[in-house]
């Protein structure tokens, strides 16, 4: 049985967070300062008109990009703090990850797929371990097929199965619906759901579809590179589809 999730503990601190690109000679302010607290165990949905810097914020939180300024903290160590080695051996170990193009590896089976982070993080995992993790996606009967025998939705489960399997503290997902049509991205909100509501785990998705976003318990609104509105804090209730997609249609109004 999975222990209840820490409510009171912040899995991800965002500190006056700022992040540049530098485009046609030009810097674009892709981050303004954002600040953001996620609570250990729940489903936290990010959602902006293009350009907002949700991807942004999702890479800073989940180390797999530096800020120029501002702190980043991920169940308790601050990123900022960690060398260029440390920080990657942290991600493998305590971040985990699901992509809109699945990131899998076409010459390993689903259940090898599953097990490769695991083992690049020396983490005692084998088979049995991944074919527990496949299960809970309902995917074990497809353990030994590879990425190009799988549909879309599959491949994207086997990813959710990869992500949980070292039982990291957070687990982060860009669009993770964005290349399903609606029966199988439903499937993956399921089990990403599943994630936190039976194994106390913390999800941070960005995603551009309503539906998405109301199935988190959640919703943070980004515009110009900073946090300006929320659904679903304080206790006033879960954010519905029809909510998020009026506060969305205000975002990109403005």
């Amino acid at each position: 049985m999975n222990a209840l999730p820490d409510a009171t503990r912040d899995a991800i601190r965002v500190d006056g967070v700022a992040k540049y690109h530098t485009a046609g000679g030009h810097r674009v302010v892709a981050l303004d300062g954002a600040s953001l607290t996620v609570r250990a165990g729940t489903f936290t949905a990010v959602m902006g008109p293009s350009g907002s810097g949700k991807s942004t914020l999702l890479h800073c939180a989940a180390g797999l990009d530096r800020p120029d300024a501002g702190r980043i903290t991920v169940d308790g160590v601050e990123l900022g703090a960690l060398g260029e080695r440390e920080l990657t051996e942290f991600r493998r170990r305590r971040v985990g990850f699901v992509f809109q193009d699945y990131n899998l590896v076409d010459a390993l089976t689903a259940a090898q797929n599953t097990l490769l982070p695991a083992r690049l993080a020396g983490a005692r995992a084998g088979r049995r371990h991944a074919l527990a993790a496949l299960e809970e996606v309902g995917l074990r009967d497809r353990a030994d097929h590879r990425p190009s025998q799988l549909s879309g939705g599959e491949q994207q489960r086997v990813a959710i199965a990869r992500a949980v399997l070292a039982r990291p503290a957070v687990i982060c997902a860009d669009e993770p619906t964005g290349a399903l049509d609606l029966a199988r991205g439903r499937r993956v909100l399921d089990h990403l759901r599943a994630v936190v509501d039976a194994h106390g785990r913390t999800v941070l998705v960005v995603t551009h579809d309503p539906a998405v976003a109301a199935r988190a318990d959640r919703v943070v609104f980004m515009a110009d590179g900073r946090i300006v509105g929320e659904l679903g804090a304080d206790g006033d209730g879960a954010p519905t589809a029809e909510a998020v997609a009026v506060r969305m249609a205000g975002l990109e109004a403005a």
